[in-house]
């Protein structure tokens, strides 16, 4: 019985842990080409997907909002053009906001051989009865430490949206 519990135990070990791992990377890159030297490398995450990267189609990178994209993009002076789904629920809450929205640019120049986090977060600037969510797209300096969204690490930010509870 001790055995079975001891197995049982190891099997939800096991499949929560496996669960953790979360969504897959995919890898792309603008021209394969390009020198490493040449390339900064953006993690984007599953919420945004690229449509164009000055001027090219990269549709594919993330076609369903499925995953997130690590790509390598030349260095310089970058347009992306962004489709955002994003999904927000407050702590203690039962209600989900969702943004929404196509065709957003994104203007930012990308040194050589840095790496980046393109993303969304949400901030309340209301209170916790009636809340007045903000969107903002950011770039973070990512340099692959525990906590990489941290707000000294911000290289840009854009309010994009806005989602009150009425």
């Amino acid at each position: 019985m001790k055995s079975r519990i001891a197995i049982f135990g190891a099997l939800c070990a096991v499949l929560l842990l496996g669960s953790c791992l979360g969504t897959p990377t995919r890898k792309h890159a603008i021209d394969a080409d390009l020198p490493s030297e040449n390339v900064a490398t953006v993690l984007m995450d599953h919420s945004i997907r690229v449509t164009e990267s000055n001027g090219i189609d990269v549709r594919s990178w993330n076609p369903k909002f499925k995953n997130k994209v690590r790509a390598e993009i030349p260095a310089g002076q970058t347009e992306l053009i962004l489709d955002i789904r994003a999904y927000h629920t407050p702590m203690f809450s039962n209600t989900t906001y969702s943004f929404s929205d196509n065709g957003i640019t994104l203007n930012h120049n990308f040194q050589a051989g840095q790496n980046y986090i393109i993303g969304v977060e949400w901030r309340n600037e209301g209170n916790i009865i009636i809340p007045n969510y903000i969107v903002s797209l950011k770039v973070w300096e990512d340099n692959s430490s525990l906590r990489p969204k941290q707000e000294n690490r911000v290289l840009g930010s854009w309010d994009i949206g806005g989602k009150s509870k009425s």
